[in-house]
């Protein structure tokens, strides 16, 4: 009997609801305890791979197999045009695209986003990188 693979692409709309929903609720309770800045492994500038491709930001939330991010893609005046969840394992993954529109926007992404914007964090990882 053959045993057969979940794909990412099987998973990544369920885990994406999944960690909407836990992100909407950490912005919902304001517990410092749990604080949405406080969530994830990291928030790092990521260099286009290649000539003519973008670079982005990613928030690691969970590495390894599996592991899942956001990349938040931004034009060169720092206003984001694009989002994207990925849920990885070993040699697959499988992304959803986040929607940016106000209506379906998710509560926390606005949150999050605006309090970035507020602060030179997100030039100032570009520059780090930059400095390397």
């Amino acid at each position: 009997m053959s045993e057969t693979k979940v794909k990412c692409a099987d998973l990544v709309q369920g885990n994406y609801e999944r960690e909407c929903e836990y992100l909407n609720g950490l912005i919902a309770e304001d517990d410092e305890d749990d604080s949405i800045f406080d969530y994830g492994l990291s928030f790092s500038w990521m260099p286009a791979a290649e000539p003519g491709k973008p670079g982005y930001f990613c928030w690691l939330l969970s590495w390894g197999g599996p592991q899942d991010e956001f990349r938040f893609y931004v034009d060169p005046d720092m206003c984001l045009y694009k989002v994207e969840y990925w849920y990885l394992d070993w040699n697959d993954g499988a992304k959803v695209d986040v929607a940016m529109g106000d209506t379906y926007r998710p509560e926390w992404l606005t949150y999050m986003w605006n309090s970035w914007e507020e602060t030179e964090t997100l030039k100032h990882l570009i520059e780090i990188e930059r400095a390397e």
